[in-house]
């Protein structure tokens, strides 16, 4: 069975394009956790260059205010990684709920 590519969300994926084209991440409301992008090894320019270049994949709303987004995307060296965002488009609110780096496996492509 051939895997479908992921569909990219075309209007998640401008909002996002547009706020890290429009703000830096220290001027508006950017909430992470430090010690999970060291764990991963993955820095703020990786998030910046990934919210750039990125695809959102999957939106939920959640039941108060913004969204649940899953952004799949590459860092700054083009390795694969995935964010889990909880976005507010109305107060301009990002938060980096989780993030993952795909692994790649012994023939060089990226494992699931």
């Amino acid at each position: 069975m051939v895997s479908q590519p992921k569909q990219q969300l075309s209007f998640e994926t401008e909002w996002l394009r547009e706020y890290v084209t429009t703000y830096l991440l220290t001027d508006s409301v950017f909430i992470f956790a430090p010690e999970d992008l060291k764990r991963h090894g993955i820095s703020l320019l990786d998030l910046r260059h990934g919210f750039r270049f990125g695809v959102v994949v999957f939106s939920d709303k959640l039941d108060g205010p913004g969204c649940r987004w899953v952004v799949e995307t590459e860092d700054c060296d083009g390795r694969r990684i995935t964010l889990w965002l909880e976005v507010d488009t109305n107060a301009y609110r990002l938060e980096l709920i989780r993030v993952r780096r795909a692994r790649i496996n012994g023939g060089g492509s990226y494992a699931a």
